[in-house]
């Protein structure tokens, strides 16, 4: 046994009386503590009257050397007249060395055999001991415990029954929440994937270094996934923690492009990655204390940076650090809590792991967004770039077309006084006409993206309005009908704001469909005009023959009846009709307003109809 100091005795500590009304009761300061340096002393040396316990108990259980054994005892009281079953939770996860004895308070104090060991209860959150408490019996409970890390020592007394249901809540919580994070990791990893854009890359492994971390510092890793792994069990926490904040690092520095905007903010930014790399390293081979000391610091600094770095660029005009600010902002004033609760400045308790959980699914879910908003505002300016190229690159070639027939030119005038440039002339014009049958063809393809509407398949207007100025001047000079059919769906704005703008677009791909099945001969056209208006233009067709082909579209489209997502949509078309007037004076602008007046007395009249407009010469000039 070993040889102690003896001081004056220290009275028994103060008792918790709890009834049967009270759930739980918070054990906080109430407490006395002994340390045990060098694991020298015996249960029985604890117990003694003269054993050097102290009342002070401070936030964190501070020991000189990492082999010191902390002792802690309390006592308690069941004030009621039944017996009950009481658990003692310990709400932190990275005690190596963790036992509970319970003492009759009724025998004598130093009774050595009035003693019993109470086992820990297999995976809890992360401990848990369970024992009975007779009708007014006094108990006194020593806690032996023991750790290379942070000594937090959340203590927590419960009724069986309440804290069973509360570790239901609890469960069903963390199953939520580790649901979440999963989700989204693999989420952003399939988008890396498909997107090929390295941001979600740095992202995914970001929330897997979350997963990581929450795993140790809610207890389910070292309970479920890593039970009985001493090392793992001893590293967990400095080794995710600083593994999440190296990721976090990384990601902010890919996610705002630090190395665009450079200076001060990147060079901060490479101070904290190499800081975080060089504890990620130390904590795979090493856990003491001193490490869980310059982490918490490191911890704290970068929060402060990061959020410097996100207002910084957001006072510049950053949308992205924006969105970064208002994302980190909660979790990181979470885990500024967090780590001074760690470092003893405030008093740790569970509710701050919780607040920095759901810190963590609102900044991931604002993190999601802004990344995605992110790489939609980069494709709009990859697609005005190429925009921008095709017009350079089009006017280069006229510029080329110019220069080549100027030198052509040149070459014809020269021809008579120089026979000997016959040759080069020719030799030119075979290259000339390579580069234009070249440039014919590279138009004709950016002829036919530029003529077609995106989502229906059909021509687009600017293509309609070159088909009808042709088609025009051919049946003015032939004398032949030219007639115009115009149509808008009836109540599109009513379906785009009761279904959604995808049902809105399906019932436009179903009425293009529809009207282009109607259309029989080969120079019968439709296009889309405009949002949910559609024109057709028939040539060699007299307006009774247009009326006759706008009510098989009007029939079709209404017997149509499509379904999107088990909705059936009634779709229903008002068209007008108008044709080119061969008898007095008449023009485009003239035919196109005549069948829109049409449509347009269509829709006065009820819709789901067809009306036509002939021409007026007495309107005419």
């Amino acid at each position: 046994m070993a040889t102690v100091a003896v001081p004056a005795a220290l009275p028994a500590p103060e008792i918790l009386k709890m009834d049967a009304s009270q759930k739980s009761i918070d054990i906080g300061n109430r407490l006395q503590r002994l340390i045990d340096p060098g694991n020298t002393f015996t249960l029985n040396d604890i117990i003694q009257p003269d054993a050097p316990w102290k009342n002070e108990y401070p936030p964190i259980l501070h020991t000189k050397s990492a082999d010191d054994i902390v002792w802690v005892r309390f006592s308690i009281q069941n004030t009621s007249p039944s017996r009950q079953s009481m658990v003692l939770n310990i709400d932190w996860p990275f005690w190596s060395l963790m036992e509970l004895y319970v003492q009759d308070g009724d025998a004598a104090h130093s009774n050595f055999d009035s003693i019993k060991s109470v086992a820990v209860k297999k995976n809890r959150l992360p401990f848990a001991f369970e024992f009975p408490c007779l009708p007014n019996q006094q108990l006194i409970l020593y806690l032996r415990v023991h750790s290379t890390g942070v000594n937090l020592l959340p203590l927590k007394l419960w009724q069986q029954e309440a804290y069973e249901k509360m570790g239901l809540y609890r469960n069903l919580f963390l199953g939520i929440f580790f649901g979440f994070l999963i989700a989204m990791c693999l989420y952003n990893a399939s988008l890396s994937f498909f997107t090929q854009d390295n941001s979600y890359i740095y992202y995914s492994v970001y929330v897997l270094s979350v997963i990581l971390y929450c795993l140790s510092m809610t207890g389910v890793g070292s309970a479920y996934l890593w039970a009985g792994n001493t090392w793992l069990n001893g590293h967990a926490y400095g080794l995710f923690s600083s593994f999440s904040f190296l990721m976090a690092t990384l990601f902010i520095r890919r996610f705002l492009r630090l190395r665009r905007v450079g200076g001060w903010l990147l060079v901060l930014s490479n101070i904290f990655a190499v800081f975080w790399i060089i504890m990620t390293i130390l904590f795979v081979v090493y856990s003491g204390k001193w490490m869980i000391y310059f982490e918490n610091v490191g911890a704290v600094l970068s929060c402060v940076a990061g959020l410097l770095t996100t207002i910084t660029l957001w006072c510049k005009g950053s949308i992205a650090a924006k969105y970064m600010t208002i994302a980190w902002t909660l979790l990181i004033l979470a885990t500024f809590v967090l780590m001074m609760g760690l470092a003893g400045v405030v008093r740790y308790q569970p509710v701050i792991q919780h607040s920095q959980n759901i810190g963590f699914i609102l900044e991931l879910l604002l993190l999601s967004l802004a990344l995605a908003d992110r790489i939609k505002r980069e494709r709009g300016e990859k697609e005005a770039a190429q925009e921008l190229s095709i017009k350079l690159y089009n006017e280069a070639v006229e510029a080329k077309e110019r220069e080549m027939q100027a030198q052509a030119r040149t070459l014809a005038v020269e021809r008579a006084a120089k026979n000997d440039l016959e040759e080069q002339v020719s030799r030119r014009t075979r290259e000339l006409q390579n580069t234009l049958s070249q440039l014919e063809s590279a138009n004709k393809k950016l002829g036919l993206m530029s003529r077609t509407d995106g989502l229906t398949g059909l021509f687009n207007r600017r293509y309609f309005d070159e088909a009808f100025e042709e088609e025009f001047k051919r049946a003015i000079r032939q004398g032949q009908p030219l007639s115009v059919i115009m149509g808008d769906i009836d109540h599109f704005k009513r379906i785009n704001d009761t279904h959604g703008h995808q049902v809105g677009d399906e019932c436009l791909n179903v009425l293009a469909s529809t009207w282009q099945t109607r259309l029989k001969r080969a120079g019968d056209m439709v296009a889309r005009y405009g949002g949910e208006e559609f024109v057709s233009l028939l040539p060699n067709t007299d307006i009774n023959d247009a009326k006759k082909i706008a009510e098989q579209i009007r029939t079709a489209v209404e017997a149509v009846n499509p379904k999107y997502a088990g909705i059936h949509i009634k779709l229903s078309i008002s068209l007008g009709v108008s044709s080119l007037s061969l008898l007095g004076k008449d023009d485009t602008d003239a035919l196109l307003q005549r069948a829109d007046n049409a449509l347009y007395e269509a829709k006065t009249q009820g819709r789901n109809r067809v009306e036509i407009k002939e021409f007026e010469s007495d309107n005419r000039a």
